[in-house]
């Protein structure tokens, strides 16, 4: 039987077992010379994002920073371990109720994306929601404490209204709770619209509340929850006081 004849010219090889000519016809301009054909290019691509999927999913795992915080003090360690000033970036919502692209950007730069960032926002954008909506709702709606405090930035020492406002911003709802029963007795008695205060009418006492602890002890007694004359006399009391 006959072999098949190779003849090698130049270091080519021609005949039956000759590899067949490439042509340029077949490849694509824009393909990089290291890829072979465009299906090499999609497998390495396709690669290259799966690694990249799993290193983010493992530094996630293995980084608590880049864990979605849930309140300010995560956020604030989330921030303030990759360099930033937590306490500027709120100063920057407060004043412009977002955050700009450099601020975006510079938290990217450090790892936290974009979409962290803003998932953060909403949550507690909704959760200010819910407590001013708890907030105006111990006097029977926005409108009645609108008058309340209005009235108070007139007849109130500005000492008072510290004190009121701290209790407001304070995000305690029991606290901010005692500061707006006392205010709107004051207000009541004082000559103001009765807001809908859960708690009803004030019956008269001689005493006052010397401090907070003291007012916290009798709205957290049985009584104040069970029996409408001991609250009346709360509030009353409370109205007549500047608990320090």
């Amino acid at each position: 039987m006959a072999e098949t004849l190779q003849v090698q010219v130049e270091g080519n090889v021609t005949g039956s077992e000759a590899p067949a000519p490439e042509t340029t016809a077949d490849r694509p301009e824009w393909l990089p010379e290291k890829f072979s054909t465009p299906e090499d290019l999609s497998k390495a691509y396709g690669e290259l994002e799966k690694q990249f999927t799993q290193s983010r999913q493992e530094a996630s795992q293995g980084n608590p920073e880049l864990s979605q915080p849930e309140n300010p003090e995560e956020a604030r360690q989330v921030v303030e371990n990759v360099g930033l000033d937590f306490d500027a970036l709120n100063q920057e919502f407060a004043d412009t109720g977002e955050l700009s692209e450099q601020t975006y950007k510079d938290l990217l730069d450090r790892g936290i994306p974009k979409e962290m960032v803003d998932s953060y926002v909403d949550g507690q954008q909704a959760l200010a929601t819910e407590y001013q909506n708890e907030i105006f709702g111990f006097v029977g709606g926005e409108e009645s404490y609108t008058e309340m405090t209005q009235w108070a930035t007139e007849n109130l020492a500005e000492s008072e209204i510290d004190a009121f406002n701290e209790a407001i911003l304070s995000g305690n709802a029991s606290q901010a709770r005692l500061a707006i029963d006392g205010l709107a007795s004051r207000y009541r008695d004082n000559g103001g619209v009765q807001p809908n205060l859960v708690g009803g009418k004030a019956s008269a006492s001689n005493d006052t509340y010397q401090s907070w602890a003291q007012v916290t002890k009798d709205m957290s007694s049985p009584e104040y929850k069970k029996d409408p004359a001991f609250r009346d006399s709360v509030q009353q009391k409370l109205s007549r006081s500047n608990p320090a």
